[in-house]
């Protein structure tokens, strides 16, 4: 396959009709949001809560309304967006396949995991932070910029759509999978970076024609969701 470079659409770009359309959802709530002030990470292992079954449910509900049909379906390997996947799927009446991606985890925080958020946020972290930005990584972790590459290397892999129409993926993951894209894409600071924090069962659209990507929102209730005009 031939790799492109993703890049944002620049002023001097024409309008082309998209030829690949990524409907980005983040996982319904887990136990682990529940664990406040808890450094989470990836928690492969997070169930979803009764809340966060329904909110998947309602998600595929909103998604079958607004007659998203997707062509391929990939999901986190994370219990979480797995079982997102599936319970939305049910309710779109969707069969699809659905296949899993690693590159679709949430961040690695390395030694922080499970650890509190008190205990590691001292004045020397987060001087690091700050002078490191989008390149600081947690001991043994990823960087936010580690983790948009990864992300942008999955979206490079996705097909192009045909003459007649896109194609359309559904794909489950993550806040910071999906916040670290659009950084990468749109070449946000370290701030807005951190500070975009998608909600639970929210939907993240961003498409592509040739090697023009863009996003055309984050973190939207998935009940306003439509289909995206050509322009």
């Amino acid at each position: 396959m031939t790799k492109r470079v993703i890049r944002a659409p620049t002023p001097a770009d024409a309008v082309i009709e998209d030829e690949l359309r990524v409907y980005l959802v983040r996982h319904g709530r887990s136990m682990a949001n529940d664990r406040v002030g808890v450094i989470g990470g990836r928690c492969p292992l997070s169930p979803l809560t009764k809340a966060g079954r329904l909110e998947a449910e309602n998600l595929g509900r909103s998604l079958g309304g607004a007659r998203i049909v997707p062509d391929f379906v990939h999901t986190s390997p994370a219990v979480r967006a797995r079982d997102t996947a599936y319970l939305a799927l049910a309710k779109m009446n969707h069969s699809t396949r659905v296949v899993v991606d690693e590159r679709l985890h949430e961040q690695d925080v390395g030694e922080w995991a499970d650890r509190m958020g008190s205990e590691i946020y001292n004045d020397e972290v987060l001087r690091r932070s700050q002078a490191l930005g989008k390149d600081f990584q947690p001991p043994g972790g990823e960087s936010m910029n580690d983790v948009g590459r990864r992300m942008a290397a999955w979206l490079d892999d996705l097909p192009n759509g045909e003459e007649v129409r896109p194609v359309v993926v559904l794909a489950f993951t993550h806040g910071g999978a999906i916040r670290a894209l659009a950084s990468r894409i749109h070449q946000w600071s370290h701030a807005r970076t951190y500070n975009t924090r998608p909600a639970n069962a929210s939907v993240s659209m961003v498409t592509r024609s040739g090697t023009i990507a863009k996003f055309r929102f984050v973190g939207l209730d998935a009940r306003a969701v439509r289909q995206p005009d050509p322009t």
